[in-house]
């Protein structure tokens, strides 16, 4: 059960009957990147995603209870959903095939973050293969922008651990920063199909 897990924050700052400003504050990165990319027609289907994740995260932060915490995981899934709809619909792939071969990952994503618990006590080891995938891809292609992508998700992953730990010299914690370096990780897959829908 998701519920079961402890997913528990260092930021106790109470500002206007809100325990968490600051994971609520920095979960409106992806707000940010939902407006970005709004008008773009690369965006049809995956800024919904985006808006699903800003959403689910500040409900989860601003009301920890058991279905802000699915809502808030259901989202990440969602978007990954919706942008590879986009990307299929651009590159006129099979959808089905690969919304399935999605389905799959985050399966496997949620399998792995369970293994690792005992080392990523957060689940962070859910999101280990997004971070290979972006080295294989910095390695392959050569390009800075992966290493960016793939640095900016470790360093997330980090901080994402890291919060509860530093707690005794970081009164709000560095979970604010997991928000910030996931938000920032996803520029440059979106641009990628923005400019796939310009070429």
């Amino acid at each position: 059960m998701l519920t079961s897990f402890n997913f528990t924050y260092c930021e106790s700052i109470n500002v206007l009957g809100f325990l968490q400003p600051f994971n609520i504050l920095s979960s409106l990165i992806f707000f940010i990147l939902a407006i970005w990319i709004w008008r773009d027609p690369s965006a049809s289907f995956h800024r919904w995603g985006l808006l699903a994740i800003s959403l689910g995260s500040v409900l989860w932060h601003a009301t920890p209870i058991s279905w802000t915490l699915i809502l808030d995981i259901s989202a990440i899934g969602l978007w990954l959903l919706l942008y590879l709809t986009n990307g299929c619909k651009k590159l006129k792939l099979p959808l089905l095939p690969i919304l399935s071969l999605g389905i799959i990952s985050l399966l496997i994503c949620g399998i792995l973050g369970q293994i690792f618990i005992s080392w990523l006590p957060m689940m962070s080891g859910a999101f280990i293969p997004p971070v290979i995938i972006t080295l294989i891809l910095a390695l392959q292609q050569k390009k800075l922008s992966w290493i960016y992508t793939a640095l900016s998700m470790t360093l997330a992953i980090i901080a994402r651990e890291l919060d509860l730990t530093l707690c005794p010299w970081i009164p709000i914690g560095t979970h604010f920063l997991w928000h910030i370096g996931t938000g920032l990780s996803l520029i440059v897959p979106i641009s990628i199909l923005k400019n796939r829908y310009r070429s």
